[in-house]
């Protein structure tokens, strides 16, 4: 018996369905750039900025760091850690712009 075919994202590989296909960059920089817009966030916050801010509001909110540290990708959980330092409770402007691009995802 033949063992199951490997689903590679590689773009050389073959994929057996669209859905398994990874987006464009320019697709992805339109997407961005559409929700960053109608959040009001200032061109200069990126998706790694939304990254740091999500893994923040994880720690803040009290999720268990071993989940956030495999979630973000982490190698340790030293480097998760260091995340606690920088969420700041006292500025929420950016915390509320990011809660509206999020909710206007929902269905």
């Amino acid at each position: 018996m033949a063992p199951p075919p490997v689903h590679h994202l590689h773009p050389s590989q073959p994929r057996p369905h669209r859905r398994h296909r990874v987006p464009h960059p320019r697709r992805l920089d339109r997407f961005w750039n559409h929700a960053r817009t109608q959040a009001s966030l200032p061109p200069t916050f990126t998706p790694y900025n939304a990254r740091h801010t999500g893994i923040s509001w994880a720690i803040a909110k009290g999720i268990d760091l071993q989940k956030v540290r495999q979630r973000a990708g982490h190698g340790s959980l030293e480097v998760t850690s260091r995340y606690a330092a920088i969420l700041n409770e006292e500025d929420t402007t950016l915390a509320d712009a990011l809660e509206e691009i999020f909710d206007s995802f929902k269905p």
